[in-house]
């Protein structure tokens, strides 16, 4: 009778960035997997919670895409013989920003702003011009000369 027992634990995973939004994790597993199949699974989570799991036979290379940019995910790797797994290797992995999305949002920001100041100065400049132009003709405009009727003096030469 064969007893399996579990694979032996991956002693260290690496990972990169290749792209803004994408991390590939990679381990080399030279350890025995006391099993009869070769398998390693790799699990990324978000906050604790479970997004993404791979599967790969005989290598340890996964690559997971379509991330969200500066965000922290947490991949946890480990090897399964068809019976047993291993205990895990957790890592944290960060995606970066793309400086060209950076720009882009940027650009639209600035295209936005100063749209909006064109709409506000077409609409408030004539409307203020027409308050204006109302408030005078309301106006009714009271004389504060006084006049008064003063005989006028004959000069007799």
């Amino acid at each position: 009778m064969v007893f399996l027992t579990e694979p032996e634990d991956i002693p260290h995973v690496d990972w990169t960035n290749p792209e803004h939004n994408v991390v590939r994790v990679s381990c080399t597993y030279g350890k025995r997997f006391n099993g009869p199949e070769k398998e390693f699974t790799a699990r990324l989570y978000y906050n604790g919670a479970l997004q993404e799991e791979k599967t790969s036979v005989k290598h340890c290379n996964f690559e997971f895409k379509d991330l969200s940019y500066l965000t922290e995910y947490e991949v946890e790797v480990f090897a399964f013989n068809g019976h047993n797994y291993s205990n895990p290797k957790i890592i944290t992995v960060t995606t970066s920003y793309s400086i060209k999305a950076l720009i882009a949002r940027l650009v639209v920001f600035i295209i936005a702003s100063v749209a909006l100041v064109v709409v506000v100065y077409k609409i408030y400049i004539p409307w203020h011009k027409k308050s204006r132009n109302d408030a005078n003709d309301d106006m009714v405009l009271e004389s504060t000369e006084d006049y008064v009727n003063v005989p006028q003096h004959e000069h007799h030469c």
